[in-house]
């Protein structure tokens, strides 16, 4: 079991994630949105890496209600201007 925010996970709804550095020697951008809800709360962020994977700098939002395809979105257009 894992706690997130309150909430028990069991072991079924765990995933794992992983990162890999860019073969091409490039800055990575790597982003994210969601709502909590179909149409809910709207949060938003991402980072940028290196070629090494080190952390360069990040950001994040909020904004009011909408749905999780605007929240991706915002997420890639914030990232792109920061990139």
């Amino acid at each position: 079991m894992m706690s997130l925010g309150g909430s028990v996970l069991s072991r079924s709804q765990q995933r794992r994630t992983s990162w890999h550095p860019s073969r091409m020697g490039a800055t990575i951008l790597n982003v994210d949105g969601s709502s909590f809800g179909s149409t809910g709360r709207l949060g938003f962020g991402g980072v940028l890496r290196d070629l090494d994977g080190a952390w360069l700098c990040g950001f994040l939002g909020f904004i009011g209600i909408s749905n999780n395809l605007h929240a991706e979105l915002l997420a890639i257009m914030h990232g792109l201007k920061l990139s």
